[in-house]
C-alpha cells in the first residue's frame, strides 16, 4: 500500500517467507529495495528477517493495530495473573473475571452516570467507571498495566507522537507491558 494516498498497489498472495522473497525479487529491483526507507508490518517475526534481508536500509515499523492487539493481550495477560495471586474461591477473583470486558474498554467509554446493583461488590450501587477503579485497586500491577494500556490507544487514537514519546520512556512497568512498550 502507498503510504501517501493508502492506494494498494499489490495484493501478494501468501505469507509463506519463500514466496514473498521470490516476489520481491522478481518484481523489485535491488536498486529499488535499497531504496525503500520505512517497511509497515505487523509483528510476525519471519516478516522481520525478510525485510533485513531485502531491504537492508529500511526502518520497521510496526502497524499500530498490532501493538494494541499486543497491549490488549498483556493487560489480559496481568489481569490472569493477578486473579491466580488471589485464588479462585476470592471476591477479587470473580470480580476481575465478571468485569474483564470493562477493563478492556476505552476509559472514556466508560458509563458513569448509571448505577447498577453489583452482587460481585456486596450489591452496591456502582457506575462502570466505579467498578474499574475498584478492580484496579486490586492491584498495582494491574493499575500499571491499565493506565499504559489506555495511555496507548489514547495516544494512537490522536495520532500523539508526544503521548507515544512519554510511553515510550516510562518505567517500573510489568514484564508483559514492557514487551509492548519495545515496539514502539
Amino acid at each position: 500500500m502507498n503510504p501517501q494516498n493508502h492506494r494498494t498497489i499489490d495484493i501478494i498472495q501468501s505469507r509463506n517467507s519463500r514466496f514473498m522473497r521470490s516476489y520481491f525479487l522478481s518484481h523489485y529491483s535491488k536498486k529499488a529495495r535499497w531504496s525503500v526507507k520505512i517497511v509497515v508490518v505487523d509483528l510476525f517475526e519471519p516478516y522481520r528477517n525478510l525485510i533485513h534481508e531485502l531491504f537492508p536500509k529500511a526502518i520497521i515499523v510496526a502497524d499500530h493495530f498490532h501493538v494494541v492487539v499486543q497491549a490488549y493481550r498483556a493487560l489480559q495477560s496481568v489481569r490472569l495473573k493477578v486473579m491466580k495471586e488471589y485464588g479462585a474461591n476470592t471476591h477479587e477473583y470473580r470480580a476481575l473475571k465478571h468485569f474483564w470486558k470493562l477493563l478492556m474498554a476505552k476509559e472514556g467509554q466508560l458509563d458513569y452516570l448509571h448505577y447498577y446493583s453489583r452482587r460481585n461488590f456486596e450489591h452496591a450501587r456502582l457506575s462502570n467507571q466505579e467498578v474499574v477503579e475498584r478492580l484496579l485497586n486490586f492491584s498495582s500491577e494491574l493499575r500499571t498495566a491499565y493506565e499504559y494500556y489506555q495511555d496507548l490507544i489514547t495516544a494512537i487514537s490522536h495520532h500523539s507522537q508526544a503521548l507515544l514519546d512519554q510511553l515510550i520512556k516510562r518505567n517500573n512497568l510489568p514484564n508483559a507491558i514492557r514487551r509492548v512498550k519495545r515496539t514502539l
